[in-house]
């Protein structure tokens, strides 16, 4: 309801392979729109990276009247 803070955080290799992600809050996650996000979040690809690394992007949501 209202406009959740939503997150997803990434787990990248030094391939640019998601390593992990994981949409926050769990409310979220465990709801279709988290289901969806955290499998185009999966299937993302990035450039090479020199260290593993790890980081969140938030994403404002807004319900439709």
């Amino acid at each position: 309801t209202g406009t959740p803070e939503i997150a997803i955080r990434f787990g990248v290799d030094t391939a640019g392979r998601v390593t992990s992600a994981q949409v926050l809050p769990a409310a979220v996650a465990a709801t279709p729109l988290g289901a969806c996000l955290a499998a185009v979040a999966r299937a993302t690809h990035f450039d090479s990276q020199q260290h593993d690394v790890s980081f969140r992007i938030p994403i404002l949501a807004h319900r439709a009247p």
